[in-house]
């Protein structure tokens, strides 16, 4: 099996077969819901998952709202992904230490929220674990310049990063330095969407990418989407938030969440669920949470955008 990281594939052990997420109307079964209001769902693969979109809707332009979403997705994989060559995160690894890089803004807006989320996990959570991730063989080695040593990259802080909301900017002050947005691109692409979705009268939504969904107003005459996950008895029903899950599964031979403090890939047996008013914080403090469980107390009474978090332990696959 490939190194590359495969959310479809490890979401087996702990959610229904071929979802994140299994999310329905509370009470029935989205065909059977489809007969007395238009539910239109979409499928296609991205940023290594598989996508899925379902819009409670009759207007015609719901396959156009769809589009729009799909297009959201595409941008964020093809301008933040380590294993596309010609990405802006990777052309601005290889340009770490030498000049700025002009990036699209969704990129400089993700790494300045990395460097924040960094920050407030008090660094359990990093966007700048590539070098790690390519040593431990679990990222592309053309993501950025590899070193022998990591001790060639601890000088170098993530708030130290240079980065240009406005002008679209990046800049790594030091080589060795390699950006990596595993943990919260895919938390800030469902907001995109979503705020997409919204915008265009859509506020009936379910949105899964793999380990993340977020989801609008409840569907017609039901109390909210529902949402198994499995080491819960029953569903949870949800409404105008998003959910993220992050584990290392037992049994598994390709751990992918590396711990900033040891830079090693992460040795624990938890998966962690989160939800929050965002998708980008619900992405981010499930892995921070994964990484430094010490750190639950000081989010849950500080961070407003959070729900609520569970922690239980994982199961094998």
């Amino acid at each position: 099996m490939s190194k590359r990281f495969d959310r479809r594939y490890f979401l087996k052990g702990f959610v229904l077969p071929g979802l994140a997420l299994a999310a329905l109307p509370a009470s029935a079964a989205l065909a059977d819901l489809s007969k007395r209001a238009r539910m239109v769902s979409r499928a296609w693969p991205v940023m290594g998952t598989l996508a899925e979109v379902t819009i409670e809707s009759d207007r015609p332009s719901v396959r156009q709202g769809m589009e729009v979403v799909r297009q959201i997705f595409d941008r964020v994989d093809r301008t933040m992904s380590v294993y596309k060559r010609s990405s802006d995160i990777v052309r601005a690894n290889w340009a770490a230490g030498k000049s700025p890089v002009e990036v699209d803004r969704w990129v400089a807006e993700v790494a300045q929220q990395g460097i924040k989320a960094s920050a407030f996990s008090s660094g359990a959570f990093s966007i700048t674990t590539l070098q790690e991730g390519i040593q431990a063989g679990l990222k592309p080695q053309f993501g950025m310049p590899r070193h022998d040593s990591l001790e060639f990259i601890s000088r170098t802080a993530v708030s130290e990063i240079s980065v240009d909301v406005d002008g679209g900017a990046l800049f790594l002050p030091n080589e060795g330095i390699g950006m990596d947005f595993g943990g919260i691109a895919k938390g800030f692409a469902l907001d995109k969407a979503a705020e997409a979705l919204h915008e265009r009268g859509f506020h009936k939504f379910l949105i899964d990418l793999g380990r993340s969904v977020i989801v609008g107003d409840a569907p017609e005459d039901q109390p909210g989407w529902r949402v198994q996950i499995v080491g819960d008895a029953t569903p949870i029903c949800i409404n105008n938030e998003s959910i993220a899950v992050s584990a290392q599964f037992v049994n598994s031979e390709v751990p992918h969440i590396v711990d900033p403090a040891t830079r090693r890939p992460v040795n624990t047996q938890h998966q962690i669920v989160v939800s929050a008013k965002k998708g980008i914080d619900a992405d981010f403090v499930s892995t921070a949470l994964l990484v430094n469980p010490e750190i639950r107390t000081n989010l849950e009474s500080t961070y407003s955008s959070i729900n609520w978090m569970r922690d239980r332990r994982a199961v094998a696959i």
